[in-house]
């Protein structure tokens, strides 16, 4: 997930509410509404939240239908100078309010993840405080969880994409588990072989007892393009108007299911 707002009725709480440099008032624009959407108990109409001419401003931009997304540039910094003075009041005084119970329901770091987990920040950070990375890795490890912060550079919000998303992709490949794929057999434990690979108009399956299976043929969105039965050895013949492309083979031969790549070419 690499960094992001964990920590919505702390750490960005203070951001939005408090900062005289926080850079996205967009933030606090689509929470709020989106809120609304759910929780239906924020306003009955947005002009009791938002101030003009931003609570307009505000529906036109996130309409669903016809985004005027270049509105977004005339939000103002801070961003809480949107709201209605008396509104801003009750939250800022009202732990209750619906806005601050929203925030918190909305809260992301208090569970317990079952996989390994990593979050790549950036210190220059200024939409997403950093820290709620540090703060989230800490509450975790607390709970048990296989988790780290880890530093992606000095970098601001969209300079840390790639430096974080790189990261990300180093540290899945070292729990990837690479197949084979070339010009010869392609098997796997079970005894399965599929040949030639890649291909032009068909393979063929060869399967090492006698008892005859089902080959589903998937491209890679999961969508069939063939769909049979086949026997110990036997040729598949796909579609002459069947795309180049990386296919998968799912093959259920006696109760036991196995999934190979294969390549038309």
């Amino acid at each position: 997930p690499c960094s992001g707002p964990y920590n919505l009725s702390g750490i960005l709480y203070d951001s939005m509410f408090y900062s005289q440099v926080y850079s996205n008032p967009f933030f606090i624009a689509f929470g709020s509404v989106s809120y609304q959407y759910v929780y239906q108990d924020l306003y009955d109409e947005i002009v009791e939240m938002f101030q003009s001419p931003w609570d307009s401003m505000i529906l036109r931009m996130l309409d669903r239908r016809n985004p005027e997304s270049n509105l977004r540039d005339s939000l103002p910094v801070p961003g809480y100078l949107m709201f209605q003075p008396p509104y801003l009041a009750e939250v800022l005084s009202d732990s209750l309010h619906p806005l601050n119970a929203a925030i918190r329901d909305n809260d992301l770091y208090d569970w317990l993840p079952q996989a390994p987990v990593r979050l790549y920040y950036c210190t220059e950070d200024e939409q997403i405080p950093y820290i709620n990375a540090l703060f989230t890795a800490g509450h975790m490890a607390g709970l048990g969880a296989d988790i780290d912060a880890v530093n992606a550079g000095p970098f601001d919000h969209f300079a840390c994409t790639p430096f974080a998303l790189i990261n990300a992709k180093f540290w899945f490949d070292e729990y990837r588990t690479s197949c084979f794929i070339g010009t010869e057999v392609l098997a796997d434990a079970s005894g399965v072989q599929v040949f030639p690979n890649p291909f032009h108009d068909q393979f063929t399956v060869l399967l090492s007892g006698t008892a005859p299976g089902r080959l589903l043929l998937t491209d890679l969105l999961g969508r069939p393009v063939y769909d049979g039965a086949v026997r110990q050895e036997q040729q598949v013949a796909l579609p002459a108007d069947l795309p180049p492309g990386t296919y998968v083979i799912r093959l259920e031969v006696g109760g036991q299911v196995t999934q190979v790549k294969v390549v038309k070419e």
